[in-house]
């Protein structure tokens, strides 16, 4: 079975448009094959959920969590998605103050930024014809009790993959989540900022993917950021160390840790435009 990942990030699914824009891009980019999203929080959600954990009075912390939810159902009602899923979004937002530990606290509110774009996408996607379905990534990425920046046992990834893989085998499309995890108590946990990309080569390893494709707000690697200068070069294609290395050195179209699961498995990454695909 040729699948292929095809990994979102906060700003190619920021609004109603851009949600639409998914929907369109794998219409042309799947050719009917299987395909698991990997996508992250919506636009600035997960540094706004940031500021509700840090907000030390329960009833401000409360109000701007709403606002944040309020943002999610009006792209949910700009797509059309009815009036049960806007209870069920409703629901995802709730203060987690139950939750003691902080950083434990961190990760459980920041997840919800993720927990609610793939419901978003998930259901836009069934709502056009899409054999989609949405799957809880903490069924398959499990880490240490590390919150905030969690390790994950890269080598039990096929093993975990089997769930969803039993899941994507009745259905063409599998929309979850990047960044987030399960430590070994069920709390959630984190992978580290930008960590969505890791998750999309962690799934690769999991689901035995041909591809690995990360969708930027740029066209492919370049040898500087081109919305800072104006004469960069496109790089075509780099072997795996050598992405390696740039990743490190500050390159930030990848994630380092994205890089050595493919290596090590030889699965190739594409990095193409969201804008212009």
């Amino acid at each position: 079975m040729n699948i292929s990942i095809h990994k979102f990030g906060g700003a190619s699914v920021k609004n109603a448009e851009a949600v639409r824009n998914i929907a369109n891009i794998l219409q042309t980019q799947t050719a009917g094959n299987p395909c698991i999203i990997v996508t992250s929080a919506m636009g600035k959600s997960t540094n706004k959920l940031e500021k509700v954990v840090a907000e030390e009075n329960e009833d401000k912390a409360r109000l701007e969590l709403e606002k944040i939810a309020a943002s999610h159902i009006s792209v949910a009602n700009s797509l059309e998605l009815g009036p049960d899923f806007t209870d069920e979004m409703w629901s995802l937002f709730t203060l987690q103050n139950h939750i003691s530990d902080p950083d434990a606290r961190y990760d459980a509110t920041v997840a919800i930024g993720e927990l609610a774009s793939t419901r978003i996408l998930a259901e836009f996607l069934k709502l056009k014809g899409y054999d989609a379905c949405w799957w809880d990534v903490r069924q398959t990425i499990k880490t240490d009790s590390r919150h905030r920046f969690a390790r994950v046992d890269e080598e039990s990834m096929k093993e975990l993959g089997e769930g969803m893989m039993s899941l994507l085998n009745s259905h063409k499309v599998l929309v979850t989540q990047g960044f987030i995890g399960e430590a070994p108590d069920g709390s959630t946990t984190t992978l580290g900022r930008e960590g969505s990309d890791y998750s999309a080569a962690l799934l690769a390893c999991a689901s035995d993917a041909t591809e690995v494709n990360i969708w930027k707000d740029v066209q492919g690697m370049h040898n500087a950021d081109p919305r800072i200068f104006s004469d960069t070069v496109t790089i075509e294609k780099l072997d795996y160390s050598e992405a390696l290395d740039l990743s490190y050195y500050g390159a930030s179209v990848i994630h380092p840790r994205t890089v050595k699961p493919l290596q090590n498995r030889n699965v190739p990454l594409f990095v193409k435009s969201f804008i212009n695909p």
